[in-house]
C-alpha cells in the first residue's frame, strides 16, 4: 500500500505535513472465542518537520496541500507536488546522454509528471533515477522562470 501524505501551506508557506495512518487490528481468544479488535484506530497524523509526528494539526491554517508523489530523489529527499527537480546525471532512458533538465511536478495523465522550463526540452512521467529536488513552486519561483 502506497503511504498517503500531504505537505501543508498557508498560501505560500509551509507549515506542516500530514499523512494517513491505516491503524492495525489485532487477534484475541482469551475469551475463549478468537476476535479481533483495534490495537491502533486510523486517523490522521500530523508533523511540522516531517520527522516526528502526532495526532495535533500544526498551528496556522492550511488552505494548500502537495501530494506527496510516493517517489525520493537521489539524495533520499521526498518529491511532493509542486517541487522543482533537475536531472543533474544522464537522463533515465539513456544513461550515457549528459543532461541538465529543471521542471515542476504535477500530477496528469494518471502518473506524476515533471514539467520541464527549458524551452524544447523533454517533458514527461516523473522517474526518481537522478533526479534531485531543488526547491518548490510556492517558496522559490525563480527557480521556473523562464
Amino acid at each position: 500500500m502506497r503511504e498517503i501524505k500531504f505537505r501543508l501551506r498557508h498560501d505560500n508557506k509551509i507549515i506542516g505535513y500530514e499523512k494517513w495512518y491505516q491503524g492495525y487490528r489485532t487477534s484475541h481468544s482469551d475469551l475463549g472465542y478468537k476476535y479481533e479488535d483495534w490495537s491502533a484506530h486510523p486517523c490522521w497524523l500530523y508533523s511540522v518537520d516531517g520527522k516526528y509526528w502526532n495526532s495535533k494539526p500544526p498551528t496556522g491554517l492550511a488552505n494548500l496541500k502537495d501530494e506527496y508523489t510516493g517517489l525520493k530523489d537521489k539524495n533520499g529527499k521526498e518529491i511532493y507536488e509542486g517541487d522543482v527537480v533537475r536531472w543533474v546525471e544522464g537522463a533515465p532512458w539513456n544513461p550515457e546522454e549528459p543532461i541538465s533538465l529543471v521542471g515542476s511536478t504535477s500530477f496528469d495523465n494518471g502518473g506524476w509528471w515533471i514539467d520541464c522550463v527549458q524551452s524544447n526540452s523533454f517533458n514527461g512521467y516523473l522517474v526518481d533515477v537522478g533526479c534531485e529536488v531543488i526547491g518548490n513552486l510556492y517558496e522559490n519561483p525563480e527557480l521556473i522562470a523562464g
